[in-house]
Formats: structure tokens, C-alpha cells, sequence
């Protein structure tokens, strides 16, 4: 990383291989961030890599996320952003794919008509129905609703 030593791409790519002569496991390389490094850095890393294998190398990556996912926490629940998504059946996200679902198959629905066939609450579906054609997904003309175009 240019903040932590700025060592050169090579000596990257060298540690790199390094590292992978050294385990029997698969390694997930990241770069710095910094696209000028990454950019150098990256490629030479890439020549490390078995594609002779690749499907025991992505088995093994696969394997080794279920045991870093016993032996760990949800790291996400860490971060300050991270918030329980709320549970799907009756949500308005479950409303909203039942919309346009329904749109889908008979376009013109009126709203009325969409509360009656999706067996749903009258504000939840006006609702569901404001954010979808806010978000651009439906359009109303008239009192009737339909797929927009993209």
C-alpha cells in the first residue's frame, strides 16, 4: 500500500507468491484501492494464480467461506450501517413484487382492482403503488397503472 512501505509491484507479487507456496489454501487478493497500484500491481498477481484448476480452486474458496462463516460472526453486523432487513411476508417489498407481478400479467389495472386481486390492505398497496411509479418502474394514466418502459 503506498501509505504502509510503497513497495513495488514485483516485491507485491513476490509475497504474494510467497504466501501461496506457503499454505494449502486459496487466497483472495485485494488490492490498495489506489488504481495507480492496483493497476501495476494486479496483473503480476494474476500470473500467480492455478487456472489449471480452477474449479478445486473455487470448491476450496467455497469451503473455506463455510468454515470462516462457523468460526466468525456476521462481520456486516459490525459495521455502523448494518440493519436487519424486516421480515419479507407482508412487507411493502412483498406488495411491491406482487404489483408488478400482477402488471406484468394484465396491464390497466386500476387500484381498486389491485387491492381486490392481491388481497391486500388499501394503503399498503397506494403506497407500494406511489414508490413504484416515483421510482420510475410503473406509470398511471388515467386511474390505470402499467409497466413503464426503460
Amino acid at each position: 500500500h503506498p501509505d504502509e512501505g510503497d513497495r513495488s509491484a514485483e516485491e507485491a507479487a513476490q509475497t504474494v507468491k510467497a504466501v501461496l507456496e506457503a499454505v494449502d489454501l486459496p487466497l483472495i487478493i485485494w488490492g490498495c484501492e489506489n488504481d495507480d497500484k492496483d493497476n501495476e500491481i494486479l496483473p503480476l498477481v494474476a500470473q500467480t494464480l492455478d487456472e489449471k484448476r480452477p474449479r478445486q480452486w473455487y470448491y476450496a474458496l467455497m469451503d473455506y467461506g463455510v468454515s470462516l462463516k462457523e468460526q466468525h460472526p456476521n462481520p456486516n453486523r459490525r459495521s455502523a450501517h448494518y440493519t436487519k432487513q424486516s421480515p419479507f411476508e407482508g412487507s411493502l417489498r412483498q406488495v411491491r413484487g406482487m404489483i408488478l407481478r400482477a402488471l406484468v400479467k394484465d396491464p390497466g389495472m386500476t387500484e381498486s382492482v389491485l387491492v381486490k386481486e392481491l388481497n391486500r390492505d388499501v394503503d399498503q398497496v397506494g403506497k407500494s403503488l406511489q414508490q413504484l411509479c416515483k421510482e420510475g418502474f410503473v406509470f398511471k394514466k388515467g386511474k390505470r397503472f402499467f409497466i413503464a418502459d426503460r
